[in-house]
């Protein structure tokens, strides 16, 4: 066993260019698989946690999407239609409902002195962090009367909060906004970036204030929260029928609202991040079939470089399995040399690029072991044939070819 070890390192190491070529083919084609989904498996946990601030009895509702179909299947129509100031006080009104409030989301320029940022614009209910746990790190969220008031005032996300005011002290300062002057009462707790959002990048106004600024008549979705030990799927029906006769519309009518809860948006994530895996995957595989077409390639060039050799051995006893093993043994350590040199380029590249959006790196250690194993696999899979014929070589033509 020892010496056909060492007799793959004596060829590995006499011939760098052929088989350097091929560990960087096979390194590449493992790197891009650990790399892209690894980054894809932080992009995930990443949307997991902000799903997590999201409390298991709060349900939303949206202008009519398919929830059903995934990303790529049924009618992935966009919400883009708004619901009225009325869909918010119907829903209230709807038995098991403990609270609800509207959303309205726009992009905006905010300024403070000289520095300005292109945001977007949250106009809020005031009970939002009921809804969505998250906490202030400095002052305080709006209040009810300042909602009903349309005070004006602002709440920033981190982001805003450090780039409009670098050096602290964002609290009773002013920043302008769509030409008016708001007062800012509060800075949020940095919360992080979901599939390259920033979140923290807004700025939460009173939903009232929020629609006299933008000059739009309603709210993109509806919050809504059920009372305690209510059933969330009975409610969210009860909702649904609600507003089904609210907007005048008959038992065949196709439904213009849809009423989901979190379970669903994180069904529709996992399609999602599913069919990005998959395309992943086929591009890694891709690199790395061309990897093995090359260690194929280079195999051969082998045989014939070494088939005096091969004549000489199994005169001098050799058997065909250990020629086969000999040669099998090369495209192994090749492979293996690229899969190991793949696994720490990929798994520098993960961290690298969550750090970079500023994402915490989730990595699973099943990946590099199956990345391992497939790149190995492939050097083997293509490796079988040279071998083969290197150990099927009648020994009278080896010793003769010149």
């Amino acid at each position: 066993m020892v010496s056909f070890i060492r007799l793959s390192l004596q060829r590995f190491l006499t011939h760098p260019w052929q088989t350097g070529l091929t560990v960087l083919g096979i390194a590449i084609g493992v790197a891009n698989i650990i790399a892209l989904l690894g980054f894809s498996y932080s992009a995930r946990e990443q949307t997991a946690k902000l799903f997590r601030e999201i409390g298991a009895e709060v349900f939303f509702v949206t202008p009519y999407f398919e929830t059903e179909g995934g990303p790529l299947g049924g009618n992935p129509a966009s919400a883009l239609g708004m619901l009225s100031p009325k869909d918010i006080e119907v829903v209230r009104g709807v038995e098991g409902v403990e609270s609800a409030g509207g959303i309205l989301i726009a992009p905006v320029w905010v300024r403070a002195g000289k520095r300005q940022i292109f945001t977007a614009l949250v106009g809020a209910p005031h009970d939002y962090q009921q809804f969505r746990r998250v906490e202030t790190s400095q002052g305080r969220f709006f209040s009810r009367e300042e909602e009903e008031g349309r005070a004006e005032v602002a709440v920033l996300g981190a982001t805003v909060a450090g780039k409009l005011f670098p050096s602290g002290g964002a609290v009773g300062r002013e920043v302008v906004l769509m030409g008016r002057s708001l007062r800012v009462v509060g800075v949020l707790e940095p919360t992080g970036e979901i599939i390259f959002e920033d979140i923290d990048n807004r700025v939460y106004l009173p939903l009232p204030l929020a629609m006299e600024l933008t000059g739009l008549g309603g709210v993109h979705t509806i919050l809504a929260r059920t009372k305690p030990g209510e059933d969330l799927a009975g409610v969210m029906e009860r909702v649904r029928k609600v507003l089904h006769t609210a907007h005048q519309l008959g038992p065949e009518d196709p439904p213009d609202v849809s009423v989901f809860d979190i379970k669903t948006i994180t069904r529709l994530r996992d399609k999602t991040f599913g069919i990005f895996a998959i395309i992943v995957g086929a591009v890694g595989t891709i690199a790395l079939i061309v990897a093995g077409i090359n260690i194929l390639n280079v195999m051969l060039i082998s045989v014939l470089e070494r088939i005096r050799e091969i004549g000489i051995r199994k005169a001098c006893g050799a058997r065909r399995r250990d020629i086969l093993f000999q040669f099998l043994l090369d495209a192994v350590l090749q492979s293996l040399v690229g899969s190991l040199l793949g696994a720490g380029l990929g798994v520098w590249a993960t961290f690298y690029l969550t750090r970079r959006v500023g994402w915490e790196t989730y990595f699973p250690f099943w990946l590099v072991i199956g990345a391992l194993a497939f790149g190995v696999m492939v050097g083997v899979l293509f490796g079988i044939a040279p071998a083969l014929r290197a150990a099927f070589t009648d020994p009278i033509e080896a010793l003769r070819y010149e």
